[in-house]
């Protein structure tokens, strides 16, 4: 099977080198290493939000150079800390990031799964200005689940849960993935999460160049 992702030669800025390496379709991936080893930068350049100063990216075998950007992200979609939401409440989140991608609203009940899967079991009428960092990122993840990407890029997605929560998140959500096919990578500094959830960890050794 072709891997979802391959990097070769990959550079950003001249300040990080990161080792040739292959992400798998279908399992569950956690990219670790020390801090400022560039995690957080290789997810923006997987799905081109950052563009690499020297070597290449490839996504299901093709450079990512070649390929529509926008369609890029559709299909592997980066889900970073400080999620952004709209005003309003969580129905009119979901509602707002659809109809951006030009898709219409979905069933309440679709939505109370899209939370329930992501650990977050509020009402759809809660207004995001109330919702604590964690519950932000949450219904950001919710809302990115609901288009049933190829792929989910999640930088840090628990650094904000208790450990009893950030369990129940990757139970739910390594078993939705495996259901509809979704491949997820996951920037965490969690060891034991990783141990337990993790098919694959691979270590970041991106580097500053002297």
């Amino acid at each position: 099977m072709e891997p979802l992702f391959s990097i070769r030669g990959l550079r950003y800025l001249d300040i990080l080198a990161y080792p040739d390496l292959d992400i798998q379709q279908g399992q569950t991936t956690f990219l670790q290493g020390e801090s400022g080893a560039g995690k957080s930068t290789l997810l923006k350049l997987l799905n081109a939000t950052l563009n690499p100063s020297a070597g290449q990216v490839f996504y299901l075998g093709q450079d990512i150079l070649t390929l529509d950007t926008l369609a890029l992200r559709r299909e592997a979609i980066l889900v970073a800390q400080d999620a952004w939401l709209f005003p309003g409440s969580i129905r009119d989140n979901f509602t707002h990031y659809r109809a951006y991608r030009g898709e219409g609203p979905l069933d309440d009940r679709l939505l109370r799964d899209s939370l329930h899967t992501c650990a977050l079991d509020l009402p759809l009428e809660t207004d995001s200005k109330v919702l604590s960092g964690g519950e932000r990122q949450r219904v950001f993840l919710a809302i990115c689940l609901a288009f049933s990407p190829r792929a989910l890029l999640m930088d840090e997605p628990t650094s904000a849960l208790d450990e009893a929560t950030a369990h129940t998140l990757f139970t739910r959500l390594t078993s939705c993935a495996r259901e509809r096919g979704i491949s997820l990578v996951a920037v965490s500094h969690d060891k034991a999460l990783a141990s337990h959830f993790a098919q694959r960890v691979i270590t970041i050794t991106g580097r500053v160049s002297a």
